[in-house]
């Protein structure tokens, strides 16, 4: 991964970083509105965020990580699927974290939190299909 497309990704991932944050602390505690799709999209908005920004941030460390392994052959297949793992990292991980608000009380589960997150990660994943089919491009046509 060239080093201007990992600025890129771990662009996403401040963007859906601050997005969340805002969201989180600032718009939705502050809402006063009573429109109920209002109410629903800053309820998922979170979780999308969190998806999106969390697949943008592992993919970079992935790719790194493995650019300095000593073993080439785990290196090529994990940074050619990079984008896979990262997606299966952050929806498993937030998947988690869901579930573990069923037993805590400072959240509360909700499924379409889980729809929502995984819909980040697509998002990403689908960011990372055009991303890398135009950088493909660019380089065959040798731009």
């Amino acid at each position: 991964m060239a080093k201007r497309q990992s600025y890129f990704w771990l662009g996403l991932f401040a963007f859906g970083t601050i997005a969340f944050t805002l969201v989180q602390d600032n718009i939705r505690p502050n809402y006063q509105g009573q429109n109920d799709i209002v109410k629903y999209l800053l309820g998922i908005a979170p979780n999308y965020f969190a998806g999106l920004g969390l697949s943008s941030f592992f993919v970079v460390m992935i790719i790194h990580i493995n650019s300095t392994s000593k073993k080439p052959s785990a290196s090529v297949w994990l940074n050619s699927k990079a984008q896979i793992s990262s997606v299966i990292i952050s929806v498993t991980g937030l998947t988690l974290w869901e579930f573990i608000q069923i037993f805590s009380d400072k959240g509360r589960f909700d499924l379409n939190d889980l729809v929502w997150t995984i819909l980040g990660a697509l998002t990403f994943y689908l960011i990372w299909i055009i991303i890398n089919r135009e950088t493909k491009l660019r380089n065959d046509k040798g731009i």
